[in-house]
């Protein structure tokens, strides 16, 4: 090939020398008038920097579309991974109001217990300690704390049998739930329209402190359950306030409990804390963009600029009352998303309750409960506003992002374009120029006589190389064109090389790729299946035993149903590494089977030593402690395991087939699944000596 190549390339110039050859005439005329050497420079440096300006355009408008889909691609994703984040807490407070609901609702009576004692106080309100009886010797842990105030008509407390039972009942309820949801919750609290109350906050137990007249009609966390001011009877918000006895930002979650009659017996009541929440929005921002939170009826939450004023004010900032042009309109462009039941904040029941400083569950529209995340082009401002609702209680949470983050990395993108088309366009002019001017503008006779020497096919012409005149230029010409060709040649073959090994490279990790589990990271089936053949094959060339574990987590559609599927992938995730910690010798396998299944293949392992590892496997899991609520078997995530071994060069009570060995794995699976679970379980296939 590099043969034909340069008897081509000789050709061409044997023809080119040539004195009839019309390229040769052409030049010979351009070269006699000196004039046409600037015109030409002149011409072409005007075009080619016509055409560095036209692409520097061009790649500024194509980097500039790019770029900003891609900022909106992932400020889409960003906002909506934050919005789930940050909205667990307030999802998991109503979902728990609702068991309590129904627990209260239910129609198991509670006797009232015997420890049960109101001890009448000088203030009038009794309480469940004497007066006057230390505070700081009052176990919160263990005992809830309980306040019964006067009336609201004023008149002292009555304490009926079925109050005393009902109470009774409430402190039951929050020793019961309280200690179990300490791990989101800082306290639950359970309130009478009899105005008396049961808490359970071991660090603060506020029945025991307030005064005597302390009525809890008065207080947002009751009143918003009362019939007047909900009657829907859902749950509601309080407006974000600050404890005054800590410097931690809260908001009250409130659930009225009416029995069947209609009567309103209960308020269930959540305090949450906000404060990492709000540092979190302040803090973990996309580079350049800041975060802020507001209420849809214009609460200002969180804001870089305005925390001093949102702490003067109680948490009780409102967008409205800033006379800030910007975030007015932020606020205007948010509030007039609409989602696919109704615009936002446009119900009647939402202004009522937006006017009384709560929102309840009534008030907020459907789409706002599941909106999914907006980018919206704020184009005055010259920004992104990446919108998510946090659902309840209706806040929405909002990335600004400016537009001149992302102009800049365009623009710096097309100065790199024009800089190195201006600088490419110098160099290949002043090249140019003198070449035109040294090698092309001298004596053209002798050139002439030369190349009819060599079109007569004389090619004894000795070229005078070393000389500085057109002759010896075009023999340097010729001896570094022949240079260049064989650089040309080397390094084609080089990056020939180059690609072919990235390629090869590639296609390693595409099929590396295609047999792994993406979510889990260990095997998948594709790779399960062939691991099983090769080792199957190389066990019996070795008559070595092989053995299969099939593990499957037990109650996991439960699991899923109860906490999610996104905790749901994260429990396979560490089942997957906690089984791969068990398997250890390189040539073990642990595979995810498919769903919540997984599979071990152990090499050179007998009936025995497998049964050692389903042991191991099973303990490792429960180790692990993972909290599974909708289980039947055990308060921790679990699961049953199946084992089956094939014996090389025994008899046919070992299964013959890779297929077989998997499938007594897998009637193993099913028998521990019917023992009960959180067991492993061999298959009657085992060979025993």
């Amino acid at each position: 090939m590099r043969t034909g190549l340069r008897l081509a390339l000789i050709k061409s110039l044997v023809a080119l020398t040539s004195t009839e050859h019309p390229v040769l005439v052409r030049l010979s005329n351009w070269i006699a008038t000196p004039k046409l050497v600037r015109t030409t420079l002149l011409n072409m440096g005007l075009r080619v920097a016509l055409v560095v300006l036209i692409s520097a355009s061009f790649s500024y408008w194509y980097l500039g579309q790019q770029t900003e889909y891609l900022v909106q691609e992932q400020l889409s994703r960003y906002v909506s991974e934050r919005g789930r984040r940050e909205a667990e807490v307030f999802r998991l407070a109503v979902d728990r109001h609702q068991i309590l609901k129904q627990v209260l609702q239910s129609d198991e009576k509670s006797s009232p217990s015997p420890n049960l004692k109101l001890y009448a106080w000088k203030d009038g309100s009794q309480r469940n300690i004497p007066d006057g009886f230390p505070l700081e010797n009052f176990d919160g842990n263990q005992r809830a704390s309980i306040f019964l105030g006067p009336t609201p008509a004023g008149q002292p407390p009555r304490l009926t049998s079925e109050l005393r039972q009902r109470l009774a009942r409430f402190e039951q309820l929050v020793l019961q739930y309280g200690p179990a949801w300490r791990d989101r919750f800082i306290n639950i609290y359970l309130l009478a329209p009899e105005n008396a109350a049961v808490l359970y906050w071991p660090e603060v137990p506020g029945p025991l402190m307030v005064p005597g007249e302390f009525d809890i009609h008065h207080e947002p966390f009751f009143y918003l359950s009362e019939r007047d001011h909900n009657e829907d009877r859902t749950t509601a918000w309080t407006q974000v306030y600050h404890d005054p006895a800590s410097p931690d930002w809260i908001v009250s979650v409130v659930t009225p409990v009416d029995n069947a009659q209609g009567q309103h017996i209960a308020t269930i009541g959540h305090d949450i804390i906000l404060t990492e929440l709000m540092e979190r929005a302040s803090q973990e921002r996309l580079q350049g963009s800041e975060n802020i939170i507001f209420s849809a009826s214009g609460q200002l939450i969180v804001h870089p600029e305005f925390g001093p004023q949102i702490q003067a004010k109680n948490g009780e900032l409102r967008i409205q009352d800033l006379n800030n042009p910007h975030l007015d309109r932020i606020f205007e462009q948010v509030s007039s998303i609409e989602s696919p039941a109704q615009p936002l904040a446009e119900s009647a029941v939402a202004e009522s309750a937006m006017t009384k400083g709560a929102m309840t569950e009534s008030a907020i529209p459907q789409g706002a409960m599941a909106q999914a995340p907006t980018v919206l082009d704020n184009h005055t401002d010259n920004e992104f506003l990446a919108v998510v609702n946090l659902g309840q209680p209706d806040w929405y949470f909002v990335t600004v992002y400016p537009k001149a983050l992302m102009n800049q990395e365009a623009i710096a993108a097309v100065r790199f374009v024009l800089l190195s088309g201006l600088l490419s366009l110098a160099i290949e002019m002043t090249l140019l120029y003198n070449v035109l001017n040294r090698q092309v503008a001298h004596p053209l006779g002798k050139l002439v006589e030369a190349t009819e020497q060599i079109a007569a096919g004389d090619f004894a012409l000795q070229l005078e190389s070393e000389r500085e005149d057109e002759i010896g230029q075009l023999s340097r010409a010729f001896t570094a064109m022949v240079v260049q060709l064989q650089d040309i040649f080397s390094t084609l073959d080089t990056r020939i090389q180059e690609r072919t090994a990235q390629l090869e490279q590639a296609n390693e990790e595409l099929e590396r790729l295609s047999r792994l589990d993406s979510l889990t990271q260990v095997a998948n089936r594709r790779c399960f299946d062939d691991h099983l053949h090769q080792e199957w094959q190389r066990q019996q060339r070795e008559q070595q035993p092989i053995s299969i574990i099939l593990c499957d987590v037990d109650f996991f559609k439960n699991y899923n149903d109860h906490y999610g599927h996104p905790a749901g992938d994260v429990c396979l995730q560490q089942v997957a590494q906690a089984l791969k910690a068990v398997a250890k010798r390189p040539a073990d396998l642990v595979a995810r089977y498919g769903g919540e299944e997984f599979a071990l293949i152990l090499p050179e392992t007998d009936a025995t030593g497998a049964e050692a590892i389903a042991q191991q496997v099973c303990e490792q899991i429960r180790m692990l402690k993972i909290p599974h609520e909708g289980s039947m078997s055990s308060s921790w995530v679990t699961i049953s395991a199946g084992v089956s071994t094939r014996v090389m060069g025994s008899s046919t009570a070992s299964p013959q087939t890779p297929e077989a060995l998997v499938a007594a794995a897998d009637a193993a699976l099913y028998g521990a699944k019917q023992g009960g679970r959180d067991r492993y379980c061999l298959s009657p296939l085992f060979e025993t000596d």
